[in-house]
């Protein structure tokens, strides 16, 4: 009998952590509902997803003081209220910690009211945009990640590059999307995509964040030597202009990671070569600096291990 009270008392408080637990997570994202991001108020919907313990379905709209709110013309011809966030929230569990998948992301979006008729709102590269992921992104705890999908059913120019850039082998973390995780706190972004059925969904980025210092000094020289190794490599002629923004985008990379020296100084160097890069004789010419860097520093790195095979690796490619 006493057993049996004892359990009966266990399972009340198991579920009661759990309902708290629960409401906790909502309240967490509910926090954002009404809150600035730059100069636009988000209006944040929240449901749970039936069946799937602790996700929550997320749609963040923005709306404007003039009584304008996000919106996209709809099968009818006519403006309708649209999100410009959505997806999945999940407060983790069993060992696996909270994490965020965004389904749909519309960067270029109109702002619409009645009164007024549309107003086009683009927040690519915006303290709005940066203000969204920074919200999102403090949700996820430490040691979580978020997936961020690129192929969407609204596909725009910002997924679009994301895609191409990919299949033109740049490295996930240059690519618009992948940039923008990265700024976020995720510093360690991998292309991501399990066709096994269920609830993978479309392909997507994967943005890890650091449980902890070495972790994020770990995660740091991983995209070190991907970058560097990109950054070294002749551009492709017929991917110019994606190259240009990506190598752009690869200097602001290398310029904010956490190493040692004498690998920070590298980083600092390459990522000032790939500053003003407006043309593909200068993304060549910057290219081929790199490898001369990369050579000239391997002699300094005495003994064996990770880092100096990686920079003889790098280097042997540039000879190449």
């Amino acid at each position: 009998m006493l057993n049996l009270r004892y359990i009966q008392i266990h399972k009340c408080c198991l579920s009661r952590k759990a309902k708290i637990w629960n409401m906790a997570s909502n309240i967490d994202l509910n926090e954002m509902d009404s809150r600035l991001a730059g100069n636009y108020r988000i209006n944040a919907n929240m449901r749970p997803i039936e069946g799937r313990v602790g996700w929550t379905h997320f749609s963040l709209y923005l709306e404007d003081g003039k009584g304008g709110i996000s919106s996209a013309v709809n099968r009818d011809g006519v403006f309708a209220p649209v999100p410009v966030i959505e997806g999945i929230h999940s407060r983790g569990g069993k060992g696996i910690m909270s994490w965020i998948e965004v389904e749909c992301y519309t960067p270029d979006i109109h702002l619409y009211d009645k009164s007024s008729g549309p107003r086009l709102l683009e927040l690519g590269g915006t303290e709005t945009e940066r203000a969204l992921m920074r919200m999102l992104a403090g949700k996820v705890a430490p040691g979580g990640h978020m997936m961020f999908a690129y192929e969407t059913v609204r596909g725009n120019a910002f997924h679009r590059e994301t895609l191409e850039s990919l299949l033109g082998n740049i490295p996930p973390v240059c690519t618009p999307l992948g940039k923008l995780l990265f700024d976020s706190g995720f510093r360690l972004v991998k292309d991501w995509y399990l066709a096994e059925g269920g609830f993978e969904g479309p392909r997507k980025l994967w943005g890890e964040k650091p449980a902890d210092d070495p972790v994020l000094r770990q995660f740091d020289g991983r995209t070190f030597f991907r970058v560097l190794a990109y950054c070294s490599a002749m551009p492709r002629s017929d991917l110019i202009d994606l190259e240009m923004a990506a190598r752009k985008r690869a200097g602001q990379v290398l310029s904010r990671l956490l190493l040692k020296q004498p690998l920070s100084a590298l980083a600092k160097r390459v990522a000032r070569l790939y500053r003003d890069c407006g043309d593909k004789e200068a993304v060549e010419t910057a290219a081929r600096r790199t490898c001369g860097l990369v050579a000239s520093l391997c002699p300094f790195i005495a003994g064996e291990g990770f880092e100096i095979d990686e920079l003889r690796r790098i280097a042997g490619e540039c000879a190449d």
